[in-house]
């Protein structure tokens, strides 16, 4: 028997998944001659944002990227979970939270997203920045060992190119 436990943090994954992707996907999708367009047609708080936003995309996707695989790897859990409780048997719950997760990665990772940015990504990411703005410091926490080290590779990097060009 499926409690509301259950259902309640399969449809909180399932939409975080969602909602993540789809800004990810439209920040991802978001040209900034447009924006630049769009900044100085329309004064506003949230375009500022969201220039700000696509200005340091990989710091702000960085934690986005953090966030759906968080939210991926609950819902995998939670599925497996279940099954194995409902199937009393891995080896029949596996490959049925394999096939779940498949068909969940599809629909809710890929082709959701898909269909809401394939055009004017910026329509679609404008009123998703006020819950970017609730959830940051969640996923700043989260992400904080990843963009820790992809700064500090980055420096180290930059460090090299210098040496390089100081040798030629």
């Amino acid at each position: 028997m499926i409690t509301t436990a259950v259902i309640f943090f399969a449809l909180f994954f399932l939409s975080a998944v969602t909602l993540l992707s789809v800004f990810e996907m439209s920040l991802s999708r978001i040209s900034k001659v447009t924006l630049r367009r769009l900044v100085e047609k329309h004064k506003s708080k949230r375009l500022e944002q969201l220039k700000a936003l696509a200005d340091n995309r990989i710091e702000s996707l960085v934690s986005v990227y953090v966030g759906i695989q968080v939210s991926m790897v609950g819902f995998a859990i939670l599925i497996t979970g279940y099954l194995h409780n409902r199937f009393q048997s891995y080896a029949a719950a596996m490959p049925a939270a394999f096939g779940i997760m498949f068909a969940v990665v599809v629909i809710f990772r890929q082709l959701i997203p898909r269909l809401f940015t394939i055009r004017k990504p910026e329509r679609v990411l404008l009123p998703l920045i006020p819950l970017y703005n609730l959830i940051k410091p969640l996923l700043g926490v989260l992400a904080y060992p990843l963009s820790s080290t992809l700064r500090l590779f980055s420096q180290l990097n930059s460090q090299d190119e210098l040496e390089k060009t100081d040798e030629h």
